[in-house]
């Protein structure tokens, strides 16, 4: 089975500047023990980082986003290819939404574009 794209399914690769991160993921996790410090283990499970950020799109988009989320990545469990946000128009990242947000992707009205919708995604890289 290939791997969804982004680009593919018609929806834009520009992220609004105005509330964009690319934060990088602990790469370790403490326990407690009985006596002593802390013990420090690497996890490497983790995905390398999280991205959050908006896209401005038609209605149209948002309802390939939809779409997309529900039957190409089985309700967000598979990954996708993504633009990459510093070099959309020659890189890739392999991202999945986050399953640790309540919503992965939140639509709104965009206040500075009538008629357009401004959804914030909420993705990590695998």
């Amino acid at each position: 089975m290939a791997i969804a794209n982004w680009s593919s399914a018609g929806l834009p690769k520009y992220f609004l500047t105005a509330g964009f991160q690319r934060l990088p993921k602990r790469q370790s996790e403490g326990s407690p023990n009985e006596k002593g410090k802390r013990k420090v283990h690497r996890v490497r499970s983790r995905p390398d980082e999280t991205i959050q950020g908006v896209m401005r799109m038609t209605p149209a988009q948002a309802a390939i986003l939809k779409q997309f989320y529900r039957f190409d990545l089985a309700g967000g469990s598979l990954p996708f290819l993504l633009p990459d946000p510093d070099d959309p128009d020659n890189a890739t990242l392999r991202v999945i939404f986050n399953p640790d947000q309540a919503s992965p992707y939140d639509p709104r009205p965009a206040a500075a574009a009538p008629g357009k919708i401004d959804v914030t995604l909420f993705l990590e890289t695998v």
